[in-house]
């Protein structure tokens, strides 16, 4: 929080919270720590490392539009909107004048997850048609659990089985990570027929 104020001394800090692996459920030993930050009078977005700490800086105007899944913004933000389950566990400071919309893209989430598969399958899978199997590839399994679980219980959780945390850690600590090829293109497909390709 000190590190965050004393970047941005003239802007009022609205939010932050940790996302990434840590909001996920798969860090490990080499994880990052990424914090999510929304600035009130920041135009914008941008990103800042320290050490092993990776700031993504939001004006209010740009987060909102990302959590609300703009047709004009960037998929790569929005396929990590799912941060927002993990709430309030993963919020570091939250102003009191933006709590309402904390609240309301927590509780609209379950409307908007096809738009969200969407997003998912449109990004990896221009990935996979380059035939590039990435660390970020992971996120296909993890998204994959939570819709199984949708499905078989009728809310959404960021939990993950022990199996899917095992695969993950193995898959991310691999140097050919294109042995995992066919696991990553059948959970790429699954999505696909969930509403990816609607």
């Amino acid at each position: 929080m000190e590190n965050i104020k004393k970047l941005f001394k003239k802007d009022k800090i609205l939010l932050i919270y940790r996302c990434g692996s840590y909001a996920f459920g798969t860090r490990n030993e080499n994880s990052d720590e990424d914090y999510v930050v929304v600035l009130e009078n920041f135009s914008g977005l941008n990103h800042y490392e320290v050490g092993k700490k990776e700031y993504f800086i939001f004006g209010l105007d740009e987060w909102v539009e990302k959590q609300e899944f703009s047709d004009d913004y960037d998929e790569y933000f929005e396929i990590f909107n799912d941060e927002v389950l993990a709430f309030p566990n993963n919020i570091i400071y939250q102003d009191e004048s933006i709590k309402e919309l904390v609240d309301k893209f927590k509780n609209e989430f379950k409307d908007k997850y096809k738009i969200w598969i969407k997003k998912v399958v449109k990004y990896f899978d221009s990935i996979i048609k380059l035939n590039t199997i990435n660390k970020q590839m992971y996120h296909l399994i993890r998204i994959k659990h939570i819709i199984e679980n949708y499905e078989k219980f009728g809310s959404f959780s960021l939990d993950l089985s022990k199996e899917v945390i095992e695969w993950i850690d193995t898959f991310k600590k691999a140097e050919n990570k294109k042995a995992f090829k066919n696991t990553i293109v059948e959970a790429l497909v699954y999505l696909k027929n969930k509403g990816g390709n609607d």
